[in-house]
């Protein structure tokens, strides 16, 4: 990866200073869905659009996050949705990001733990 070192050092100075980063890689992979299928049911999920046709290999620790046919606040107006039935990884980050902070809300100390452990 281009200037991954750089990336490593503003993982490590965030660490050293108690923030838990989150990053794309190996384990964090964002999950494809059947537009008609309901979100609540796990056997509407399939691999995300842009990684459906390679050959990766599912491991115990990746995490799958919701990626594509979301329905979101709309560009177009503070009163307007509208559906993707495609994202990115660039969704599944913040989205990982959310739900770890909402655990830390519930949970602090748990939380505090995990994080020291990862580190």
């Amino acid at each position: 990866m281009k200037n991954g070192d750089l990336v490593q050092e503003a993982i490590n100075r965030a660490s050293n200073e108690g923030i838990y980063t989150i990053a794309m890689g190996n384990s964090l992979m964002g999950t494809g869905r059947d537009p008609l299928g309901d979100s609540n049911d796990l056997n509407s999920y399939i691999k995300g659009y842009f990684w459906r046709n390679t050959e990766y290999r599912m491991i115990k620790e990746d995490i799958l996050v919701p990626m594509d046919s979301r329905c979101v606040a709309s560009p177009t107006g503070d009163d307007k949705y509208v559906f993707y039935y495609s994202g990115g990884m660039s969704w599944a980050v913040p989205y990982t990001a959310g739900l770890y902070a909402l655990c830390c809300q519930v949970n602090p100390k748990n939380f505090h733990e995990f994080q020291q452990e990862v580190q």
